[in-house]
């Protein structure tokens, strides 16, 4: 799959079943995001979720699962439950997802003690990381693209992919796109951020994240070189790294993901349905 072939924008205003609910704009699919602003409301609740941030410009930002259901029911109220409350609807698109069978080195499906703590660490740090970019209150999440250079190349693997490692040694889901590139491809943020975490990580090797604002992150992983630091504030014109094969990976490419925190967990998202 060629980008280009699959550039088509589905970020638009979304309109809910009903005639009075709230108008948002984003990807009304699974692995979507949507925002919108409360208006006369004060609070959002996601029924059979949680409660959605709420910011003091009345923004809010819900994210969509790899397998959200064909309909989302958002609770808005004045005053907080049990208060005044009108829930509204929005149809979700429903998607079908491949199965991609990998071979990898044995040591990156099953692991020894000490990887196994490795692993846990990576992830421990990750998930700290995401946590304090849950309090950033700043909008780029609305003006995210993929560069040029990037956008040049074949998708070789899609958002959503189940993934079979070694004849079922271990299963999962693909949570982003990987982009097939040479070695020392530059890679540039997909816009305006501040990195929080930028480090070697066994399974995602070479690793940058930036945070676009109110949970929202892009994750770019398996790079070759990292050339940005914790703190940094990049745009699109930024490179945060190289392209490589660092990690469990099986040739030069990009994994490139996105994710936003509810609360203390985190929803995948697909970084193409973010990009307007």
């Amino acid at each position: 799959m060629i980008f280009g072939a699959c550039n088509t924008s589905l970020y638009a205003s979304v309109r809910g079943v009903e005639p009075d609910a709230p108008v948002l704009s984003g990807a009304a699919r699974q692995g979507g995001m949507l925002h919108g602003q409360t208006g006369q409301y004060r609070y959002v609740y996601k029924i059979g979720d949680e409660k959605i941030r709420v910011s003091h410009d009345k923004i809010f930002v819900v994210g969509l699962g790899r397998d959200e259901p064909a309909e989302l029911k958002l609770l808005f109220c004045k005053f907080g439950l049990p208060g005044r409350c009108d829930t509204f609807t929005y149809a979700i698109e429903q998607r079908t997802y491949p199965t991609q069978n990998l071979t990898v080195a044995d040591a990156m499906v099953r692991y020894a003690p000490e990887i196994q703590k490795r692993v846990d660490s990576d992830a421990a740090a990750v998930s700290a990381a995401r946590r304090k970019a849950a309090d950033d209150n700043a909008t780029h999440f609305m003006d995210l693209s993929l560069s040029d250079i990037l956008a040049r190349h074949r998708i070789s693997t899609v958002f959503g992919a189940a993934r079979n490692y070694n004849n079922g040694a271990r299963f999962s889901s693909h949570n982003g796109i990987d982009i097939a590139a040479p070695t020392g491809t530059q890679v540039h943020s997909i816009g305006r951020g501040t990195v929080i975490y930028a480090d070697d990580n066994y399974l995602s090797g070479n690793m940058v994240i930036v945070s676009h604002g109110r949970g929202v992150t892009s994750v770019y992983a398996h790079m070759d070189k990292i050339m940005v630091a914790v703190g940094d504030t990049v745009d699109n014109k930024t490179v945060v790294g190289m392209v490589g094969n660092t990690g469990r990976s099986t040739g030069p490419h990009l994994h490139l993901g996105a994710s936003i925190m509810h609360g203390g967990r985190v929803i995948q998202l697909d970084p193409l349905l973010l990009m307007n």
